[in-house]
């Protein structure tokens, strides 16, 4: 018959009145009697009802290696299948031999024994046990003593400009008509499909926060650029009329507004303007509503033509922007 050898079962727990009264499932034995040029067996079926055994011989390969204890000790797995015969046998011709696991696995053909003798078992796996304590002791021993790994370079204190920097973003991300700017626009969920094609480079205050965290701005120029970015890109993307074009406008109004307080903050610490950086973002005067088009506070190359044109666009309207405006022009929602 074929046998499935790749899963060992679980012993029974039927008694019989045969040598090995517990069952036989995953145990090593002796045939009594056998004329097969094996020592050793390995039960892989157990009938109870019969108390009958299959088996399948283990043959050496090779010795144990290392510095442990079993260094040299005799190998034994079983034998391909289909090398060898397999017997099947009653139970009252098997003797149960002691035999340690060593990969604890559960396919029977990757398992590993080592055949204990009878007269060294007692003395054997006590100094097995002695061994595993001394292991033990010794990794408890390491993972509390201190580490004598390579000492690592302090990290370099932040740059001048990053607490200026760090406390004006949350001023302007505590702002109420911050909210739209906070987070990064999904284009799916607000069913937005050209907003990649016309924003390249997206932007919000959330993404800058994360950066300015994690030390990513080397300049304080790429800080501001980003900031002024996320308004730049509301105000390309969404209509003039549309509210969140105007609280971007509000917004970046209210970022160089308070670039220049805390420039003003800065020298009345000591501190340089431009050994800092802070002279490089200063806004420049000019532009519609106030908002430079121009200089150090420009958009981002990626977005400059298209935030200008809007900018001179906005400068010629007079009067009340939306009676002026096509109700049926673009609208779009929370965009930026």
């Amino acid at each position: 018959p074929e046998y499935d050898r790749s899963v060992m079962q679980a012993a029974p727990t039927r008694t019989s009145d045969v040598d090995s009264k517990k069952g036989m499932y995953n145990k090593v034995v002796t045939v009594v009697n056998n004329k097969e040029p094996y020592d050793y067996y390995y039960v892989l079926h157990y009938i109870v009802d019969m108390d009958w055994c299959h088996l399948v011989p283990l043959h050496q390969v090779g010795t144990f290696q290392g510095t442990t204890i079993r260094n040299g000790r005799p190998r034994y797995k079983l034998v391909p299948e289909g090398q060898a015969r397999e017997l099947d046998v009653p139970a009252s011709r098997c003797r149960e031999v002691q035999a340690l696991t060593i990969s604890k696995t559960n396919n029977a053909d990757r398992e590993v024994w080592d055949v204990v003798l009878p007269e060294e078992y007692e003395s054997y796996t006590k100094a097995l046990a002695e061994e595993r304590r001394l292991k033990r002791l010794a990794e408890s021993t390491a993972a509390k003593a201190p580490s004598k790994g390579p000492e690592q370079p302090e990290k370099p204190p932040p740059a001048a400009w990053v607490h200026s920097g760090n406390k004006l973003l949350k001023k302007i991300m505590r702002h109420r008509n911050s909210w739209p700017f906070c987070e990064p626009v999904d284009h799916v969920a607000l069913g937005i499909p050209d907003y990649p094609t016309i924003v390249k480079c997206p932007m919000d205050l959330s993404t800058v926060k994360s950066k300015l965290e994690a030390d990513e701005y080397s300049k304080v120029d790429e800080w501001a650029a980003d900031i002024r970015l996320t308004f730049e890109n509301a105000i390309l993307y969404n209509p003039i009329h549309d509210r969140i074009h105007m609280l971007a406008r509000e917004m970046l109004q209210q970022f160089n507004e308070e670039v220049k307080r805390e420039a003003k903050v800065l020298i009345q610490r000591g501190l340089v303007l431009d050994e800092v950086g802070w002279d490089r973002i200063m806004p420049q005067d000019g532009g519609a509503f106030g908002v430079p088009v121009n200089g150090a506070g420009t958009a981002s190359s990626s977005n400059q033509g298209a935030v200008a044109s809007t900018y001179a666009t906005a400068s010629t309207i007079a009067g009340s922007i939306l009676g002026a405006l096509d109700p049926g022009s673009r609208m779009s929602p929370v965009l930026r």
